[in-house]
């Protein structure tokens, strides 16, 4: 890596931070505590392991890992079938 491109990427790196720090803070200014809320669920850049343990739950659902969420999409389809039928 020539010191062209590692003077750049280092740049970059904190041109990105900063702009997504300013972005989080804005977000604070504008909506309040719905972004407040919505800062405790994520991370500003990296997840952490909340996040990560959220993003596993969601893909378990998604498979059908989740027996009471099968369950009521089944019972969401009968109930759509039957008043699709009167």
């Amino acid at each position: 890596m020539t010191l062209d491109t590692l003077f750049l990427a280092i740049t970059a790196t904190i041109y990105l931070y900063l702009g997504t720090y300013h972005q989080d803070q804005r977000g604070i200014r504008i909506v309040g505590s719905e972004w407040a809320a919505y800062r405790k669920n994520t991370a500003l850049l990296i997840p952490g392991p909340k996040v990560a343990r959220i993003i596993l739950d969601d893909i378990k659902k998604a498979l059908g890992g989740d027996s009471q969420a099968r369950e009521k999409a089944a019972l969401d389809t009968a109930g759509l079938e039957n008043k699709g039928s009167v």
